[in-house]
């Protein structure tokens, strides 16, 4: 690969990492609200978090809540930018095999690992990462609520 296209997904990732991103989450896309620190979804999951609480409400709810604002600081660890500059051909069989999971239902780049290494430069990883992680993030937000309150359904 040519040079400028290096330099151009350095220049794109040192923009994501002076640009201020949820405090949670982590989403490079999404604008913060300054005040807060979050982003609109996970300032959501905050006031009703704040809402049971002010109402005494420890029930199904309450833990659904819990379990979102969990879900969306795993997300940030996950998918945030510390761990996108540190992509491993592994992570990024994973990606891959969860975008399919998710969107089509099948799993696919089973054992493909050594592959993905040898096609992809650890920064072009990186950026194939980034551009997987904005699918994958906005199943995750859509579905986040049933994902929570799936786990905890079972044990009621």
């Amino acid at each position: 690969m040519c040079d400028s296209e290096h330099a151009w997904i350095e220049r794109h990732f040192e923009y994501l990492s002076n640009r201020k991103s949820c405090e949670w989450c982590q989403h490079p896309e999404c604008p913060v609200m300054p005040k807060i620190g979050l982003c609109r979804h996970c300032n959501r999951i905050r006031l009703e978090l704040s809402r049971l609480e002010k109402r005494g409400i420890t029930g199904f709810s309450y833990q659904v809540a819990q379990e979102m604002k969990a879900s969306a600081i795993t997300e940030g660890m996950s998918f945030g930018l510390p761990a996108m500059l540190a992509v491993s051909s592994l992570r990024l069989e994973h990606a891959l095999r969860d975008l399919g999971r998710y969107f089509v239902r099948k799993e696919f780049f089973v054992n493909d690992a050594t592959h993905l290494g040898n096609v992809f430069c650890p920064i072009h990883r990186q950026y194939v990462f980034y551009m997987l992680s904005l699918y994958i993030r906005e199943y995750l937000r859509k579905n986040r609520r049933q994902m929570a309150s799936y786990p905890l359904g079972e044990d009621i």
